[in-house]
């Protein structure tokens, strides 16, 4: 304690723009450790990182609990007026529930009939609306830990005029949910070729 002291004194012995010129540096070191802790803690908590590495194993743990949908087609190639079964399917990391909104052209195909896949027991909602299908899924509120990977949906779609129709999925409204969380990772559009 007696060094302690003694370093006191010293400082107060100090011409006044000495003193001014440490004190000056504590403020630097003290402002400069705060945006440093703050860097960090943005960072993950470390300073010290292998370009290239965080991003790719963040990457890989994104990928790994990313949810997949996919649309096909059957037939994927038909005649005006004749109709193709189209089946939504969720891949990779099964979740608890689904909102997929199923974009395409209305002037080209015309929707209807909504059936539940075997992936969840319940259909909150089936929609069928002008260039639009709107299906919301989820697991039984009695059996919430029952997840699974397969079919979600499927509807049937009528060609109207020929063409190279696409249905995409709205990445805006389409939600696949697992413990309050979106995990929507790819959202696979589908082509149907329409003929005489």
């Amino acid at each position: 304690m007696s060094d302690v002291s003694k370093d006191v004194t010293d400082f107060h012995k100090l011409q006044p723009d000495r003193k001014i010129a440490i004190m000056g540096i504590l403020v630097f070191v003290f402002v400069f450790a705060i945006l440093i802790g703050t860097y960090m803690a943005k960072k993950g908590g470390s300073l010290l990182t292998i370009p290239g590495k965080k991003s790719e194993t963040s990457q890989t743990a994104q990928n790994a609990d990313a949810t997949s949908l996919t649309m096909a087609a059957n037939p994927a190639q038909l005649s005006v007026g004749a109709t193709t079964t189209v089946t939504v399917s969720l891949s990779q990391t099964p979740v608890q529930a689904v909102d997929v909104i199923v974009n395409f052209d209305p002037k080209m195909f015309r929707a209807s009939n909504i059936v539940n896949g075997t992936v969840y027991d319940d259909i909150l909602r089936s929609e069928v609306g002008n260039g639009q299908v709107i299906m919301s899924g989820t697991v039984s509120p009695s059996d919430p830990t029952n997840l699974r990977t397969g079919d979600v949906f499927s509807f049937t779609l009528e060609a109207l005029a020929t063409g190279e129709g696409t249905l995409s999925f709205d990445r805006d409204l389409t939600i696949t949910a697992k413990n309050g969380v979106n995990t929507l990772g790819s959202a696979e559009e589908t082509k149907i070729t329409v003929t005489q």
